[in-house]
């Protein structure tokens, strides 16, 4: 694509039904319209994952997966997470009054999140300063949703996120793409900002780590421009939770599910 800027796509998180499901939705979606850059991605080196919050119990994974995606992959296991995160800190500012969260696993999954992301950005720089590229534009995205909408990292603003949960004192905090400054504040900020937020703001002490929340604190002076993107979070398993344009019983639309359906019987 000529005279279109160097750019990276990272992507991050437990890698769900990834070969079957997600990855023909980032060939589509997001690799079809960012031809030219290089890839890049962080996972965990596990064969299973289970959550209460997501009916998740002891679902298998196939992490490898992801090198179908890109060979520039790095991975952790459970250790190195535990190593590197202090995890009974961060449970310390669990936000209690949030009843969708359960406590202590949403506070963990939040945290392996902000790990993989400050991971599979520290790769990109390592390749970087061996290769002295320059990357201009920067998107992340997460390994574990079904994307149904083009996203081209070269258009938009110098910061864009998610229109769905950016509201008021919340922001999105699932993907992000805009300018490699920018891409860095919301990458690599968060741990050093956290206790900042919990300590020193009215609404951190008030409501503790909420992710939504302290992502609208950690942006607020770049202020990403919204876009009108859906996808929908998939669960290990094969189960896909409906996040936008939904029926009223929270299913994914017919338009959709007969598109996901072709890709089942492609896998």
């Amino acid at each position: 694509m000529p005279n279109r800027p160097a750019c990276a796509l990272l992507f991050f998180g437990l890698a769900k039904e990834f070969r079957k499901t997600v990855l023909p939705s980032i060939r589509e979606h997001i690799l079809a319209h960012n031809r030219g850059c290089d890839v890049f991605a962080h996972t965990y080196n596990v064969s299973e994952t289970s959550n209460p919050r997501n009916s998740e119990a002891h679902q298998k994974l196939n992490v490898s997966e992801v090198f179908d995606l890109t060979s520039n992959v790095v991975m952790d296991t459970e250790d190195d997470f535990r190593r590197a995160r202090n995890v009974a800190h961060y449970r310390k500012l669990f936000p209690h009054k949030e009843r969708t969260w359960v406590y202590p696993t949403s506070m963990d999954n939040m945290i392996k999140q902000w790990h993989s992301i400050e991971r599979v950005w520290h790769l990109m720089k390592s390749h970087m300063v061996a290769t002295r590229k320059v990357y201009q534009r920067v998107g992340l995205f997460r390994l574990d949703v079904l994307y149904v909408d083009k996203i081209d990292i070269a258009s938009g603003a110098h910061a864009n996120v998610p229109l769905r949960n950016t509201l008021g004192s919340y922001m999105n905090d699932r993907l992000f793409y805009g300018t490699y400054q920018h891409a860095k504040t919301w990458a690599t900020r968060r741990f050093s900002q956290a206790d900042t937020y919990v300590k020193g703001t009215s609404q951190g002490r008030a409501n503790g780590l909420h992710s939504e929340e302290f992502m609208a604190f950690l942006m607020r002076d770049v202020r990403p421009a919204t876009q009108s993107l859906c996808f929908h979070r998939v669960r290990a398993g094969g189960q896909i939770l409906c996040d936008c344009r939904c029926s009223d019983r929270g299913t994914v639309q017919r338009e959709h599910m007969e598109r996901f359906m072709s890709w089942f019987r492609l896998g």
